[in-house]
C-alpha cells in the first residue's frame, strides 16, 4: 500500500499520461485504421490482418503501461504477451516512419521500448547489494 502514496508511482503515472497526450496516440490511433479501412475489398484480408494486429499491440501497449504503473511482477505468461505486442507493433511503428507519421508518436515508442525491456529484465525492485569479492593470500615462496 506504501506504493500507491510514492514518488515511483506518481512519476510513472505522469510519464505514462504525458506520454499519450503529448502524442495524442488515441487519436492518432483512430485515424489510422480508419484510414486503413477505407481500401477496396482486393487486399481485405491482408489489411483486416494489419488492422487486428495493430489492435493488437495498441491493447498490449496499455495493458503494459497499466502494469508498469502499479508494478505487477511479469511472470511467463506476462513475459509472453510482451512479446506477442512487440511482435505485433514492429511493421506499423516501421511503417509510420517510413510515412513520416512516426514523429509523432516517438514519446510513446521511446515508452514502449523501456517497457519491454523493463518486462524482461525481471521487474527487480531492489537493487542487489554486490557481494564482497573474495580475499585470496598469495605465498611468494
Amino acid at each position: 500500500m506504501k506504493y500507491f502514496i510514492s514518488s515511483t508511482f506518481f512519476s510513472r503515472l505522469a510519464i505514462s499520461i504525458s506520454a499519450m497526450v503529448s502524442t495524442a496516440a488515441p487519436i492518432w490511433i483512430v485515424f489510422y485504421f480508419s484510414g486503413l479501412n477505407l481500401i477496396s475489398d482486393k487486399t481485405k484480408i491482408s489489411r483486416l490482418l494489419w488492422c487486428w494486429s495493430g489492435y493488437l499491440a495498441s491493447i498490449i501497449i496499455v495493458l503494459m503501461i497499466i502494469g508498469w504503473v502499479i508494478n505487477i511482477k511479469p511472470n511467463l505468461f506476462v513475459k509472453g504477451i510482451v512479446v506477442i505486442g512487440t511482435c505485433c507493433a514492429i511493421p506499423h511503428v516501421v511503417y509510420s516512419f517510413i510515412i513520416l507519421a512516426g514523429f509523432v508518436i516517438l514519446p510513446l515508442d521511446i515508452l514502449a521500448c523501456y517497457l519491454v525491456y523493463w518486462y524482461m529484465k525481471g521487474w527487480q525492485t531492489e537493487q542487489s547489494k554486490p557481494k564482497p569479492a573474495l580475499k585470496m593470500k598469495i605465498k611468494l615462496s
